[in-house]
Order: structure tokens, then sequence, then C-alpha cells
């Protein structure tokens, strides 16, 4: 903004010059002075007259070229003064935007380093997926063996205490042990089953 200012303040005061040259003055000179009555006039009453109306008019223009420079000084004085609240605003704004440009820097490198942030945990979800599908696999593979029919039964039967009359208190608590992890398996295969059947019922 303050680049158009000053060019237009320059061609201003060009035109200004221009101005006076054209009518044949330079800007600041003085007015001849006016004629003295008392000196002796080298001419009749008609010169005598033509230099009268001559220096009329140059007085005349030479007034009206002061007032014009005054007019001319005073708009350059306003221009310059509302030109010192703008230049001051475009500092301010030039100030603003800097700041402004420090600010999106640092959000571009955080954007930046959330963006890595959440490749890596976009990776890492699918490859705990693509486990969770391996471990339900296997799930399956050992939980088959213990949905053949009857095979409940069998298990409680050998792991039971009345299958080992002999057995010493260790073996027994042994065996009491190995009877729990049997109920608790296929409890978990009728929950797992109850949560995979279509409708929810029971299987």
């Amino acid at each position: 903004m303050a680049g158009p200012l000053a060019n237009w303040v320059e061609d201003f005061k060009k035109g200004l010059k221009e101005a006076y040259a054209e009518r044949g003055f330079r800007q600041g000179e003085k007015p001849a002075p006016e004629a003295d009555a008392d000196e002796p006039r080298a001419g009749g009453d008609g010169e005598d007259a033509d230099k009268t109306s001559l220096v009329s008019r140059l007085t005349a223009m030479v007034k009206a070229l002061r007032e014009e420079r005054d007019e001319a000084n005073k708009l350059l004085a306003d221009v310059t003064a509302a030109a010192k609240p703008l230049k001051q605003q475009v500092e301010d704004l030039e100030g603003e935007v800097a700041q402004l440009k420090k600010k999106t820097n640092k959000l571009r490198a955080e954007i930046t380093t959330k963006t890595r942030l959440i490749e890596r945990l976009t990776a890492t979800v699918k490859a705990l997926k693509a486990r969770t599908v391996e471990i339900e696999g296997e799930r399956d593979t050992l939980a088959a063996p213990l949905k053949i029919p009857g095979m409940k039964k069998i298990m409680l039967k050998v792991t039971h205490e009345d299958a080992h009359p002999g057995a010493g208190e260790e073996q027994r608590r042994e065996l009491t042990e190995w009877s729990q992890a049997v109920n608790a398996a296929f409890a978990l295969i009728k929950r797992l089953d109850q949560a995979n059947a279509p409708d929810g019922t029971d299987v």
C-alpha cells in the first residue's frame, strides 16, 4: 500500500511543477516588485497603463499560483498525515501475517507428526486384526475335538477321583484341577457358540 501512495505523491509534485512552468514561473519564485509610483516614467500614459495592467495581471497570477501552491501543500500534508496510520496498519498487518505463518508452520509440523503416528497405529491395528484371525483359527482347531459328542463325559470320567481309587493326595488335587479345567473349557465353548449363533439362541 505504501508504494502506490508514494508514487501518487511524486506524480502530484511533478504535475504542480509543470503547472508553474506553463505559467512561466518556478515553484517558490517571488513575484516581481510593483512599480514605484514616484519613479519617473519613460513613456507616455499609454505605456504606463500597459505596464500597470501587466503588473496587475502578473500580481494576480502570482497570487493565484501561491494559492494553488498553498492548497497543494495542504493537500500534500493531509495525504502525508493520512498515510502515516495507513503505513502503521500495513506494518501491523505484516507482523500479524508473520505470526500466522509461524503458527501455520507449527501446525503443519504437528499434523505431519500426527499423520505418521496414525499411519503406525493403522499398521498396528491391521497386524492385530490379522493375528486375531489366526488366533481364532487356532482356537477353533483346539476346540474341534472337544465338540465330539460325549467327549465331555469321557474327560470328566477320566479326571474323576473314582476312576483312580488308589490316588494319593497330590494326585487327587491334580485330578480336581483337571476336572475343573474340563468344565471351564466346555463352558467357554458353549459361550462362544452362543455368541456366534445367528439369532443368539442356546446351542
